[in-house]
């Protein structure tokens, strides 16, 4: 599901509880558990389980693929 929420993503992030909503990029956080597949062309794309491809910027790289035990 898509939310449109107009505060900033940093202040959206702090105010989920747990663990399963991860930032990926300056423009993209989701729902780990909908996590399927990275893919390591383009510099990063995380496949989400309604078949987005969504790109992961270098900064959230290292951390991204530690979530899922990629690295």
């Amino acid at each position: 599901e898509t939310m449109l929420i107009s505060r900033k993503l940093k202040e959206t992030s702090a105010s989920l509880e747990g663990n399963i909503f991860q930032r990926i990029h300056q423009s993209y956080l989701v729902n780990i558990n909908h996590a399927q597949m990275y893919l390591r062309k383009s510099g990063g794309q995380l496949v989400l389980s309604n078949g987005a491809k969504l790109p992961i910027s270098k900064s959230y790289k290292q951390q991204v693929l530690s979530l899922f035990k990629f690295v």
